[in-house]
């Protein structure tokens, strides 16, 4: 029978490998999740709960959550990777010094 989805939420790497590592111990023993929580660990930037305040932070300030879900993830650290990352959204673009800020505070 097909998997129905009911809706889609943006999470970030440190939140995907919370989920993960509470798995039961039997599904952990896979070696497909090992590898999934290895990679977990390497690409992840913050701990869970500065993602999650970084998330909301970037949300609060009018920035969607996709894209602060990206941000948090990313961690751009020049006006060239948050460009790469913002694309052309006039939006982003005009908030682009308050993000910075936000991401540079969160990464200390």
């Amino acid at each position: 029978m097909a998997r129905k989805i009911i809706s889609q939420v943006p999470i970030t790497t440190a939140e995907a490998k919370e989920l993960i590592e509470k798995l039961d111990e039997k599904l952990k023993a896979d070696s497909k999740i090992q590898t999934l929580i290895q990679t977990l660990t390497l690409i992840t930037k913050l701990p869970i709960d500065k993602a999650i305040e970084l998330k909301k932070a970037l949300v609060s300030e009018g920035i969607p959550e996709r894209t602060a879900t990206q941000l948090v993830d990313l961690l751009p650290a020049s006006d060239t990777e948050f460009i790469a990352i913002a694309g052309s959204d006039p939006t982003l673009l005009t908030k682009k010094e308050k993000i910075m800020e936000l991401i540079r505070k969160y990464k200390l």
